[in-house]
């Protein structure tokens, strides 16, 4: 048991608070640096998919090509949720509504082909959903990010 002296029970505290505010900005400052990496990653599959389906016109190829592309920079295996309405389940699913398209989407409309891939980032700080994206809840237990990319399509 420990035995606070008269006017020591302010210092608990404050280093409580203080303590806690630090761990925030040191989590937060790691999640957000791995945000920016997932991001710069998105944006690189979309283009590599985009580009691949402009140029082979095989949506085959460029899924596998952006798919490709996650896999070798970002860990796809973690599960990001899915137990709550409209969480994905997995970090990553190319194949699989998750929760509401696939994590890879591509258009060919005969002039431009376009990619979209997204990430589901797991997230370790409460609130901080909510810092980067007004749209998502405090308590998000994922960041999504995302890239686009589009190319004109080259003719066979």
């Amino acid at each position: 048991m420990v035995v606070l002296k008269k006017g020591e029970e302010g210092f608990v505290l404050e280093f409580t608070l203080f303590v806690g505010i630090i761990f925030f900005f040191i989590f937060g400052m790691l999640v957000y640096s791995m945000r920016a990496n997932a991001t710069s990653v998105c944006i690189s599959a979309a283009r590599e998919a985009a580009r691949t389906l402009a140029v082979t016109h095989s949506p085959e190829q460029a899924k596998a090509r952006a798919v490709e592309v996650v896999q070798t920079a970002l860990y796809t295996g973690s599960r990001a949720g899915g137990s709550r309405p409209g969480e994905p389940r997995k970090a990553f699913d190319p194949d699989q509504p998750n929760p509401t398209r696939p994590d890879v989407v591509l258009q060919d409309d005969g002039t431009w082909c376009r990619a979209w891939v997204y990430y589901h980032l797991p997230n370790a700080v409460p609130g901080l959903p909510k810092l980067l994206d007004s749209r998502a809840s405090l308590l998000d237990r994922y960041i999504t990010v995302g890239g686009y990319a589009v190319f004109k399509r080259e003719v066979e």
